[in-house]
């Protein structure tokens, strides 16, 4: 998994564009918009993916960490949710997984946790 985060604009949204790859293939890529929603008082996103599925989601700061509580449409029209935890652990790295994940309303498996290392390069 690959992903480049940058400012918006004046700063006011992120945009982070990612890609999945499998033994050196894109299997997955999109894009995703974070910002404040000033007339609801709380933190958004928007995600589209290269295989025609969107999700929106809400942000809580939560004990040290960041709820994500989203829904998503799925190429074929099915809907779904899940949880994702974003645990920071320095400034340059920090963990995500999804819970209570469901797709058309058949539960899903939490996915595994993983590590979100920053990477730089010059």
């Amino acid at each position: 998994l690959r992903m480049q985060c940058r400012w918006m604009g004046n700063a006011q949204f992120l945009t982070r564009a990612f890609s999945m790859a499998n033994e050196d293939r894109t299997v997955l890529a999109g894009t995703q918009i974070i910002g404040w929603d000033p007339a609801a008082g709380i933190i958004r996103s928007w995600t589209f993916d290269s295989e025609g599925g969107f999700s929106e989601g809400v942000w809580n700061w939560q004990n040290d960490r960041w709820i994500v509580k989203a829904n998503a449409v799925m190429p074929d029209g099915s809907t779904g949710s899940e949880q994702r935890i974003l645990t920071p652990q320095d400034q340059n790295r920090f963990t995500w997984k999804a819970v209570t994940r469901q797709v058309a309303g058949q539960l899903l498996p939490n996915a595994e946790e993983v590590a979100v290392v920053r990477v730089t390069h010059n």
